[in-house]
Order: structure tokens, then sequence, then C-alpha cells
């Protein structure tokens, strides 16, 4: 039998593909090395404040404190750290396709959790459970939370963000990452046709568009983290003990750590291309913005 094979099945080889991956996963975590370590701390101290707000609802349930939880927010809050780091490794792999898909979770939960803050139904098609794939009370957010914001709230960014996500999610022309390998000798690996397949399947734009994507996601998650699960947590100790924990400090100094994260990110596109920031900013104004009073 004849062992020998062709020049194209040479090329599209995992053997090949996982070199090139290899190499291109070096070349990104250089180019973007900045963003990935903002995001890495913004990450971080999220989870930080998740820790402190859990004690807390823990600690007011326990005592018989007021403490009405959101099963929602609890939820989607409580996910953001697997969610992100899973999205971190995929991009600096150079697997941004795959990463997008995850974001869309992250961003239909952000959406909904917030909308749950204003309407219990969403609350109740959440915890409603009867052990199989229930239709009546799934949960689609162009219906339950889209189509009811029309009229009272400005979501036209936040739709154009969802449409992007969703042509990655499903089978369509947009849904690909391209397979489209260069050529390497033997075992060895071209350098230059590498350098020009990154260039012309625009990897590293990708990879960061995708980064700039998880950016604003986690200035959402921090919203929903402080404004409505640090609202609910805050001062359980308040007339039983002062603060045995030292959480109100450390919440404070997270807080100012998260903006200070949040203006560095902004400055690094303003030393590239400050247009980079306009749709961001929009995108996470509409989020904050987004709530039943018209």
């Amino acid at each position: 039998m004849n062992s020998e094979k062709s020049g194209a099945e040479e090329q599209i080889s995992y053997q090949n593909i996982r070199k090139n991956l290899t190499f291109a996963s070096t070349l990104i975590q250089q180019k973007l090395a900045e963003k990935f370590s903002v995001i890495d701390e913004m990450v971080e101290a999220e989870i930080g404040l998740l820790g402190i707000y859990a004690t807390a609802f823990m600690i007011k349930s326990a005592m018989g404190l007021s403490y009405k939880p959101n099963l929602v927010t609890n939820n989607v809050t409580a996910n953001q750290a697997h969610i992100s780091l899973s999205t971190i490794l995929l991009l600096k792999e150079g697997l941004y396709g795959s990463a997008r898909i995850i974001l869309r979770q992250f961003f239909e939960g952000l959406l909904i959790a917030k909308y749950s803050e204003y309407d219990n139904t969403i609350i109740t098609k959440w915890s409603t459970n009867h052990g199989k794939q229930d239709y009546k009370n799934e949960i689609k957010l162009k219906r339950d939370v889209f189509n009811k914001m029309k009229g009272i709230a400005e979501t036209s960014s936040l739709e154009e963000f969802w449409v992007l996500l969703c042509n990655v999610s499903h089978s369509t022309k947009y849904a690909q990452q391209p397979l489209l390998v260069p050529k390497s000798e033997g075992v060895g690996l071209d350098r230059n046709e590498t350098l020009k397949w990154i260039e012309d399947m625009h990897l590293i734009p990708n990879t960061e568009h995708t980064l700039d994507m998880l950016f604003v996601l986690l200035c959402m998650n921090f919203h929903l983290l402080i404004g409505y699960q640090g609202r609910r947590a805050r001062r359980w100790w308040f007339g039983y003990q002062n603060d045995p924990y030292g959480s109100y400090m450390r919440e404070k100094e997270y807080k100012k750590r998260m903006n200070n994260l949040i203006e560095r990110y902004f400055a690094i596109n303003d030393g590239q291309k400050k247009e980079l920031n306009i749709p961001l900013k929009k995108q996470i104004r509409q989020y904050k913005l987004l709530n039943t009073k018209k």
C-alpha cells in the first residue's frame, strides 16, 4: 500500500493544525498580553466580590434576617468564573470562534438576570422544574426581555451584540473559524507561511474583538454584582457584629480595583484606536439603564 500522502493531505492534518495553532497561540499572547492581564485581574476581582456576597447571604439566612434571593442573578453571577476562564483559555489558544459560543450564554444570562430584578415572572419560570423540557416556562431573550423593553428602554446596541453572538452559535456562514492551514514542510514549521495565514485569517483582530466582548460582559456582571447582589448583602452584620470578617473594607478595595481596571482597558484602546471604545461604552451603558421604568 502506498503510504505517500498528497500535498493537500499533508497540509490538512491534525499535526499541522496543532503545530500552527501552537505558534499562533504564542503570538496572540504576546500581542494581546496587556489586555489578557487586565481581563484576568477583572475576573479575579469579581470572584472576590462574589465570595463576599455569598458569605453575607448565608449568614443572613442562618440568622433569620431579611433576605429575598433571586435565583437567576445568583446563578448567573456564580457561573461567571467558569465562563470567563473557559473563554480566556480558548482565546489564548487562538480559538475565538469557540469562545464566542460560550460568551452568548454569558450575555443572555446577564440580560435575563437584570430583567428578572424587575419582573418576577422570570424568576418563576427559572425555578419551575418538571423534570423534562418545559417549553411553557422556557425563557427566551427576544420574547421575554427585548420585546418587553420596546418603548421603555433603548436596547439597539445590546441587540446588535446579541446578533453577533447568535451568528456564531448556529450553523450559518458566520459560524465557522476558517480551517485554511498554512503549508508546512515535513515536521518543520514554515514561519512565513504561518504568519501570512495568521494575517489572512485576521486571527489577532478577531481574538482581540472577542476579548473586547468578554470585557463588556465583565463590566455588565460587575454592575449586576454591586447593584443587586451587593444591595442584598449590604451590612448584614449591622446591629449584630462589627464586620467580623473585614469584608466591608475588602469589598471597597475590590470595587476600586475594578473601576481602575475598567479605565485601564479603555486606555489600551485609546492608545490604539480610540473609536474602539465607542460601541463598548454604549453597550455597557444600555445594560446599566435596562429596567421596566419608562
